[in-house]
């Protein structure tokens, strides 16, 4: 397997990786680790924000910007690590309100502002009559998100840096992995989900006879699983059985099934994309089923690929929204992490290896300068005022 990952402008390859790791989920940006030597020429040669392009046997499989360079001077190597252009939403901040718009127009307009390097081919508009007036006080990332989730759509960026608003819905990839056929290296199975509850009785306002009751249940779930578990819920506020049932279709909605996940470690599949769909065939398993992928990782140098998918069906579609909720949900935080907890973090690591210490606050929130015999002066932060020292002395 032929691996290049080219960096600048131009995109210029780049041949002393040490390793590379390319993750593609079902929402959120693709996100790329590369670690590579010499570090003090990288810190000269590459800045923060420079394009970068990975290719695995000729097929572009990230293409996106440098948002972090960790160096470590101990060993003289350097860690990039960045998304593709969808981090450029994430990154800002906006005020804008909007009068009687669709939510395909909103979105088109916020990318069009705040990630200007994406183009925008490929917006479907929304549903007609679903225009909305409302102002928007946050990133650009959670108004996209806010309105493909009352859109029913979803959107990503190419390879290309096109990028897409469309219907949801899952394409078919024609891909079928079968455990003995194909090189799948190892595989693990988990469930993801509270446990399963088929059969729901609610109770609502009344007394014997006159008592709303309702009891519903999933046969298809009673029949894959193998077991009929039940559960009740009293409510006296519902007053009618269509109340009843209502709450009743939702809770097994929610609980009569279970995401089946499956953890896979095979080679290849660099056209495979995460939101597509696969066959999977693990015989002995009695798994015979089309599974959805959640997240795809390429890595070098093991030139292994990790597959997680769930099982697809249509009435696991609520489950699986939820799951890309959450993936929505962690991507804001990691961004938060980035911001600061990360930060943070690689500060302290030098301040651990040092000989001796000098912290200094300047008078600007937020900025702080420390010094060690390794590595020389250091700034974290602004450094436009004057420096108090507020610690002298030896290492961690």
């Amino acid at each position: 397997m032929s691996w290049d990952i080219k960096i600048g402008d131009p995109l210029t390859s780049v041949s002393d990786f040490i390793s590379i790791k390319v993750m593609d989920t079902i929402a959120g940006s693709k996100r790329f680790d590369a670690v590579f030597n010499d570090a003090n020429d990288k810190l000269g040669t590459y800045t923060q924000y420079a394009d970068v392009q990975i290719l695995l046997d000729s097929t572009v499989i990230f293409r996106g910007r440098i948002e972090s360079m960790l160096p470590d001077f101990e060993t003289n190597t350097i860690e990039f690590s960045g998304k593709d252009y969808l981090g450029e939403l994430l990154d800002r901040y906006i005020i804008e309100s909007y009068t009687n718009k669709l939510r395909s127009y909103i979105v088109d307009h916020v990318v069009q502002n705040y990630a200007p390097s994406l183009t925008r081919a490929n917006i479907t508009a929304s549903p007609a009559s679903t225009e909305i007036t409302r102002t928007f006080k946050t990133t650009a990332w959670d108004v996209c998100v806010e309105c493909a989730a009352e859109d029913g759509y979803s959107f990503w960026a190419d390879v290309n840096k096109d990028f897409h608003y469309l219907e949801k819905g899952y394409t078919d990839s024609g891909i079928t992995i079968t455990l003995g056929t194909d090189p799948i290296r190892s595989f693990s199975i988990e469930e993801s989900g509270e446990e399963i509850i088929n059969r729901i009785t609610v109770y609502g306002a009344g007394v014997g006879a006159s008592q709303v009751a309702v009891m519903k249940e999933d046969p298809a779930s009673q029949e894959y699983y193998g077991v009929i578990k039940e559960e009740r819920i009293v409510n006296t506020q519902i007053t009618t059985e269509a109340e009843a049932e209502s709450i009743a279709d939702g809770f097994l909605s929610e609980n009569a099934w279970t995401l089946d996940i499956v953890n896979l470690t095979t080679i290849g599949y660099e056209t495979l994309n995460a939101g597509e769909k696969i066959h999977l065939t693990l015989g002995r398993y009695n798994i015979d089923e089309d599974y959805l992928v959640i997240t795809k990782t390429h890595e070098f140098p093991s030139h292994v690929t990790k597959i997680q998918v769930a099982r697809y069906a249509k009435n696991l579609e609520g489950l699986i929204a939820n799951l890309i909720e959450r993936i929505l949900s962690l991507e804001r935080a990691g961004v938060e992490d980035d911001a600061v907890i990360v930060r943070f973090a690689k500060f302290y690591e030098e301040l651990r290896l040092t000989d001796t210490i000098v912290i200094s606050k300047r008078d600007i929130n937020d900025s702080f300068l420390f010094g060690s015999g390794k590595f020389g002066v250091t700034l974290v932060g602004d450094k436009r005022s004057q420096a108090v020292v507020l610690y002298s002395g030896g290492g961690l």
